[in-house]
């Protein structure tokens, strides 16, 4: 069992990848003290608490998925406030998944080197976790020494928008369907993806007066289509719920 005891090494890692206490990322100054903001809403005897990023910096993937040895500052703050100010009897990680079990270092047998076994010490664990993703969860299970509550996924449901963007993959056919461009198809094209907003995302301009390029048109045209038939969640499972047998039955066709 990690003793949570601290380290002389701790603060020359810490302070060579995040600058000296309390860093720069999370910050706060409260009567001429600084220090690490720990975000949390208390609501009796339960805080919730948003994990903050596992790194720092502007790439954030490596600010959500940690790349040094050691997580940042607001990340070891979070849990040690739950754990020595806040005094939690069991800590629960709400959803599929955070970093907790993804800080760096041994994958089995952690020590009380290892910031995951510090960070929790022997507050018991729960992971609510979905059944969709049991590689990882056996992970959390093994490097945070969670006790997993499953969950299904949400059913999945056709976008059920084929109706609605059927004329205008139509005139896209058409124009893409001929060998020279068709400036006044094109401004038709221009003025419906104006309309229905699909130029927004693929960052395309909105000036009626001048016709889409054939490859913004190609463009316009993917994207559309994948729109139609894409799978989206259909809804959320309410916790103890079961899902309606007309969506589950929809998830099941889809994994056939």
């Amino acid at each position: 069992m990690a003793s949570g005891k601290y380290h002389a090494a701790d603060d020359r890692y810490l302070t060579a990848h995040y600058g000296p206490v309390p860093g720069e990322y999370m910050t706060l100054e409260k009567d001429g003290q600084k220090g690490i903001a720990v975000t949390r809403i208390q609501l009796g005897n339960i805080a919730l608490l948003p994990q903050p990023a596992q790194g720092a910096g502007e790439n954030n993937f490596k600010m959500v998925h940690g790349s040094t040895p050691v997580p940042a500052y607001p990340f070891l703050a979070s849990y040690l406030w739950t754990r020595n100010a806040f005094k939690a009897d069991v800590m629960m990680h709400f959803g599929t998944h955070g970093s907790f079990e993804f800080i760096q270092g041994k994958q089995v047998a952690l020590s009380s080197l290892d910031w995951g076994d510090r960070l929790r010490m022997d507050m018991p664990h729960v992971y609510y976790y979905t059944t969709a993703n049991v590689g990882e969860s056996m992970m959390a299970k093994r490097r945070s020494y969670a006790e997993l509550v499953s969950y299904l996924a949400v059913p999945f449901m056709d976008t059920e928008l084929e109706g609605q963007v059927k004329n205008f993959l139509q005139l896209t056919d058409d124009y893409l369907s001929k060998e020279e461009d068709d400036e006044k198809l094109s401004l038709q094209i221009k003025k419906l993806a104006v309309k229905e907003g699909y130029y927004r995302d693929l960052k395309l301009d909105s000036n009626l007066n001048v016709p889409f390029s054939r490859r913004d048109i190609e463009s316009l045209a993917d994207f559309v289509q994948e729109l139609a038939s894409a799978k989206i969640p259909g809804g959320c499972t309410p916790l103890r719920c079961l899902s309606p047998n007309k969506r589950s039955g929809r998830v099941c066709n889809y994994y056939r």
